[in-house]
Formats: C-alpha cells, structure tokens, sequence
C-alpha cells in the first residue's frame, strides 16, 4: 500500500472514521466525520439556540476536581479574535498543535497536497509554524517545511522546544523545532523499516524521552508503541495489536503522575471492537493493567487525577479512571470532537452542528464541560486540533472550500488555516 494510500485505508468505512479520530492532549478532531447531521437547511442559529439541539456541552459531567480552586475557578470561556496561517499550497489537512507548558508557544502542523489535479499526483508536503500569543497580539513565524513526501505528522513538546514525527518510505522520521520556529539540525530518522508504511498516530512527552504511538503495516496492520530516546532512535517498543484486513487501528498516549499510558482499539473479531487502556512499563517493555471499554476511542488524556476517554457507541460517552479498575461513565460527548485539559484539569470540547456537501461541518464551538457557561461559536469546519496549557487552550482549524463528497480527483479545494487562543473570564 502506497503512503498516499494510508488515510483511504484508515476512512475507507463509517466505523473506520471514527476509530481513526482517537487522539491525545493535543488532539485532532475529524472535522465532519460522524458529525451531526441537522438535515437540510439547517443552520447554526436553529430554533433560536446557537447550536440548535445538539449543543453537547454537559454541565452535568463530573468533572475533575480543579487542581488550585482560588486560582483555577470555572468562568466562561472566551475566544481572542482569530489569525490565519499562510500555507503555501492551500489545501492543508491533518492539522496537529502542540503548547509549551507556559502555554507561550504553540508549534501548528499540517500537510498539503496529497491531490490528483489534472492526473498530476502531488505528494503530500508537511509543514510547521511556530504561534505566539503575546499581550492580545499573535505573532507566526513563516511556514517552513520538513518533508516534500510525508504523511501523519504528530507533534508534542519534549521538553525544551518542540518535534514534529511523521513516516515516509523509509519508515518514522523526526525533526525538532526550537522556540524561534527555526528546525534544529537535519531530521532525524526514528524507525528504520523501508516500505513499512508507517503513520504516526499520537506523541507525548514521557520519562526518558518521546512516547510514539503508530501503525504500519506490510500485510495487516500493527498497533504500536515506542520510546525515542536521545539517540533519536526508537528504543523500547511494544506491539499493541495485530488487526486483520479490513480493520482500522488507533492508539493514543497520555502522561499521569510520572507513567505513560496508551488507548487502543483491540478487534476481536472483525465485528467487535474494544477501547483498551493500559498503563506501558518501559523497563520490560510491556503493556500492564489492560481495562477494555466499549465502543470506539475518540480522545485521550490526563486531566486531575485521572486519565479521560471518549468512546463511539450507541452514544458517544465520556468516561474516567485509572487502569486497573472499570472506567466509569461520567457524561455525554459531542460527536466527532476533541476534549483538551488546561494546567487547572478543566475540560474544554470541540462540537460540530451540521455538514454541507463540500464536507464542512457547520456550528464548530468549544464549550466547558462540566459546568453551565455559554458555548464559543468558531464560525465552520472540516478539521481542527486542540491543545491545553497553563490557563489557556490553543486551536487550530480549516474549512475546506471545493468539491463535494465524494472528492473529485481532477478537481482542486483550498483552504485556511485559523488559529485562536481560548482563556477564562470571571463569571
């Protein structure tokens, strides 16, 4: 299977595009994907309501419990006036975002191309550029790009700047971004394995380096996990899952109190599917403590005390816990989203209303969970990510302007990128 290929084989069914939306704290939604359709004609402003019937803001979710009450009180949520990112091809997809701790920095990530334009192929190109949020202003640094032929970027903080993985032909490579938006050095090449058709699914940073979770597959697909050490190798590595044909794969990792946790889904037959978590001993290297869970995994991350998820089954559920026990259900979650954590552990979702033809979702808002505080409208969407830091959230969206769906291969699309910063007011 070529690499231009993986995502068709990842989206090739309904269930596959959800399980292939699993994502980790700085998480990425799939835009319309599974998103509520509110029928024809519909629009944000239904029934006198923002976002008509489907707002899925619970107030009555139990939440974690905010790690400083005085300095990290629930208030509304507010939304800085949006910037565009310049991408120099306009088509951008796969948009990931990592935060600084500080919640300073912000490094976004995408790739272009990956179109057939006149029977011209054009591969997919990945891209980064680092975001600033200082005093009301926002300053981007131009947009550099890391590979003219890669797929699936991911990227975290790894401590002292930022890296970006993604996997191309000759397997897994990484390059790290420093604080000014400039790459330092060559990239890196993380996982030697040619033609493995390798796709980077979800990064953290974890004790002794970088916590790569992947898929790639020759014949069926694997689920894996591993640790980039200093070598900027991959050292211990853990198979998760041996998936037979036909079946989409999915992990993401999480950090907790010092240990490095994963959720994957786990088929056991080709009709069912689990969402498992489990904790990783890096020292053996093995998976520990497997708890399985129903439906299929959306987002994941560490906020409190606790790890949260987010399944697809009959209805799509919020759950928390810790490997080890049952997770329990703690309320409803939008549908197609992502849930991100700030410093405090409050939980902030992504929510779509609606999709027209040309695969833009309508009504995309962020709303707290867990207690009553209006949503943020955010205007349209066809894919977004999300990530916490310090008292504050970033988010970084596009809305696809082309064809309708199914895309036409000869025809072009553009898009832009936005980006925004989400912080708390006193009620």
């Amino acid at each position: 299977m070529p690499l231009d290929a993986l995502r068709i084989a990842l989206v090739g069914s309904a269930s596959a595009v959800a399980v292939a939306c699993l994502t980790a704290v700085a998480s990425t939604s799939c835009g319309s994907a599974g998103a509520i359709d509110a029928g024809p004609g519909a629009t944000p402003d239904d029934a006198g309501d923002p976002f008509g019937a489907h707002s899925c803001g619970d107030a009555s979710a139990s939440v974690p419990p905010l790690i400083d009450a005085a300095e990290c009180a629930a208030g509304h949520l507010v939304a800085a006036a949006p910037v565009t990112i310049v991408t120099p091809d306009p088509d951008p997809e796969n948009t990931v975002l990592a935060a600084s701790p500080s919640g300073n920095l912000f490094l976004a990530a995408w790739t272009d191309g990956g179109v057939t334009i006149n029977a011209t192929r054009y591969p997919e190109t990945i891209w980064a550029s680092l975001v600033q949020p200082a005093g009301g202003a926002v300053a981007i640094s131009a947009a550099i790009e890391l590979s003219g032929n890669g797929v699936c970027p991911v990227a975290a903080w790894n401590g002292t700047d930022f890296t970006v993985v993604w996997g191309d032909d000759s397997g897994l490579r990484s390059q790290r971004i420093d604080a000014s938006g400039s790459p330092v050095g060559a990239p890196a090449q993380v996982l030697s394995k040619a033609n493995a058709n390798a796709c980077p699914a979800s990064l953290v940073a974890a004790n002794g380096g970088l916590a790569l979770a992947w898929y790639d597959w020759q014949s069926n697909p694997a689920e894996n996990v591993g640790l980039i050490g200093q070598s900027g190798a991959i050292g211990s590595r853990v198979l998760l899952d041996m998936l037979g044909p036909g079946v989409a794969p999915n992990a993401a990792l999480a950090q907790l109190k010092g240990r490095t946790y994963v959720a994957f889904v786990e088929w056991p037959d080709a009709n069912t599917v689990n969402t498992v978590v489990s904790e990783i001993d890096w020292s053996k290297p093995a998976v520990l403590s497997q708890t399985v869970e129903p439906g299929f995994g959306n987002s994941f991350l560490a906020a409190g005390d606790e790890l949260w998820l987010t399944t697809f089954d009959a209805v799509p559920a919020l759950y928390a816990g810790t490997p080890g026990s049952p997770f329990r259900a703690v309320g409803t979650s939008c549908n197609s989203v992502a849930i991100a954590a700030d410093a405090c552990g409050r939980l902030v979702q992504l929510g779509t209303q609606g999709n027209t033809p040309a695969g833009v979702s309508l009504g995309f808002f962020a709303q707290p969970l867990g207690w009553p505080s209006p949503a943020v409208q955010l205007g349209n969407v066809t894919g977004s990510a999300i990530a916490g830091a310090a008292s504050t959230y970033g988010l970084l969206w596009y809305a696809r302007v082309g064809p309708g769906i199914p895309d036409d291969p000869e025809a072009s699309t553009s898009g832009s990128l936005s980006f925004t910063t989400l912080s708390w007011r006193s009620p």
